[in-house]
Parts: structure tokens; sequence; C-alpha cells
């Protein structure tokens, strides 16, 4: 399934969902990596191909770029709507 960029603000629990969504699809953490990540705190993600040619992969983001990240904004119902299927 193809996921459109995104960028996002969730829990921890809502990450590991997130993460196992985008690795069922062949997606990455940034660094290459599939391996879940379990997190006590979550910073803003986000989902896009600016990082890796034309791979899409998952990233923190800080949150003095969230706001400007150009993205899409998703809520985590949205995206679960969107692509849990």
């Amino acid at each position: 399934m193809v996921i459109e960029p995104f960028k996002m603000k969730c829990t921890p629990e809502q990450l590991l969902k997130i993460q196992k969504i985008l690795f069922k699809n062949g997606y990455t953490w940034i660094s290459g990596e599939s391996e879940i990540k379990n997190v006590t705190y979550c910073p803003p993600i986000a989902f896009d191909r600016s990082w890796s040619g034309n791979k899409s992969t998952l990233g923190y983001i800080g949150m003095d770029i969230f706001v400007e990240y150009p993205a899409n904004m998703l809520t985590y119902s949205e995206f679960i709507n969107k692509y849990d299927k």
C-alpha cells in the first residue's frame, strides 16, 4: 500500500501501531531499520520521501520545525482509518 507523506503528534502506544502498519508495507525508519521501537516519550514524527530519495521513511522531527514541515498533518484516527486495512 502506498502511504502518503504525513506529520503527526502521537503517543508511544499509537507509535507502536503506526510502526507496524508502515513496516508491514515495506517502509522503514530513516536509519533503514524496520524493528519496532518502544518509547516512553514520542516527539512529533514525520513520514516522507525527502530524506532518502525515492523511498519514504519515518523519523522524529523537533517541535521547532514541526509547524512548518511541508507534509500533511494527520491525526492518529485519520491515519488508522486510511491505512489500517
